[in-house]
């Protein structure tokens, strides 16, 4: 099974909850926040679920397919990243196995990203002190 046909009934799933419980609706603010969709979008379940859509104009799994993290701006990287540590992973998948197996696109994708930007923000930061010591 592939991501988009595995993903996709999950998706379904999750959209049709009248009322899902917090850790749902975080994982799902996670996605749409990487998805360039803003926070005062995705802050209300009501607002969320017209935007997992996976037939119309945003389709949020071809979204997924061809999304690049190095078009995504640090400070929505880390506030997925904030999302993200609200819960255990544990709290997830007993509240829902289809916004689990949701959970790990954006983790995977904020985790590699934290990893490299603080990498290259520190050696930002020890080029500008080397240089200025030249100086």
């Amino acid at each position: 099974m592939d991501f988009t046909s595995g993903m996709k009934e999950d998706i379904r799933q999750i959209r049709s909850f009248l009322k899902p419980p917090q850790s749902v609706i975080i994982v799902v603010q996670a996605v749409l926040l990487l998805l360039e969709q803003d926070e005062l979008t995705t802050s209300e379940w009501k607002k969320c679920q017209p935007l997992m859509n996976t037939t119309k104009q945003f389709n949020m799994l071809k979204k997924m397919e061809s999304f690049d993290i190095g078009n995504v701006h640090l400070d929505v990287i880390t506030r997925v990243r904030e999302l993200l540590d609200m819960m255990s992973p544990e709290q997830l998948y007993s509240s829902s196995t289809e916004a689990y197996s949701l959970y790990d696109w954006p983790f995977r994708h904020v985790k590699d990203s934290i990893d490299v930007q603080t990498f290259d923000s520190e050696r930002d930061i020890n080029v500008t002190l080397y240089d200025d010591e030249m100086r």
